[in-house]
């Protein structure tokens, strides 16, 4: 499977360049895919959403020097990081002051003129963030398929549901939610059948009583 490097900014200059420099860096299994930049930062996540087998972000911090962009890159990051908490996401930036140097969203800031002078040395801290990001996703994937498998048989409780509906966005899959019921759903489904059960038998009675008069 290729994997999805992200590279955002608003320069085309700068996304060519970057595109063959971090082609080199991550080399095979990976491909490097650079999004334009657009005005609305919902219409921008909407659009990354839809680039599959994403491992890595590198977001350009001045995302409005050369664009309409009504955000930062470090807005951006946030919003990202609500979606998807463990991914490595790269602020990359020609001013590292202009930077919040304790932005947590970020594993660490990078001055555009240091990364080809430094290849080897940011090829080995980027592969260790992503086998760490490839861990907990396969921790993640085998607790989903735990809690998918005890789903078919018997309810979840409200603690498990809630933290399978949180692996389920993750996973940015839907996979038969209607079969994934809670304790509660369930004792709410039994008065629902009960009611109506109850219903039916009241209208029996008075189309029983109906045809005896």
């Amino acid at each position: 499977m290729i994997e999805t490097i992200v590279f955002i900014d608003d320069s085309e200059k700068a996304r060519r360049t970057f595109q063959r420099r971090l082609s080199r860096i991550f080399g095979e299994g990976y491909q490097i895919e650079c999004p334009d930049v657009v005005p609305d930062l919902e219409v921008m996540l909407h659009n990354l959403e839809q680039i599959e087998d994403k491992v890595t972000y590198f977001i350009d911090e001045d995302l409005v020097h050369e664009s309409d962009a009504q955000f930062k890159g470090s807005e951006l990051i946030e919003r990202i990081r609500v979606i998807d908490q463990d991914i490595p996401i790269y602020i990359l930036t020609s001013d590292l002051s202009s930077v919040d140097e304790y932005l947590g969203n970020i594993e660490f800031a990078i001055d555009k003129t240091s990364l080809s002078d430094n290849k080897e040395e940011y090829q080995k801290r980027f592969f260790r963030h992503l086998n760490t990001l490839k861990r907990a996703r396969t921790e993640r994937e085998k607790r989903f398929d735990e809690l998918f498998a005890k789903s078919l048989v018997e309810s979840l409780t409200e603690a498990e549901k809630s933290e399978y509906d949180a692996l389920n966005v993750a996973r940015s899959k839907i996979l038969v939610d209607e079969a994934i019921l809670s304790d509660e759903s369930v004792a709410e489904l039994d008065r629902q059948s009960h009611d109506l059960k109850k219903l039916y038998e009241e209208l029996k009675g008075l189309r029983d009583d109906t045809s005896e008069s």
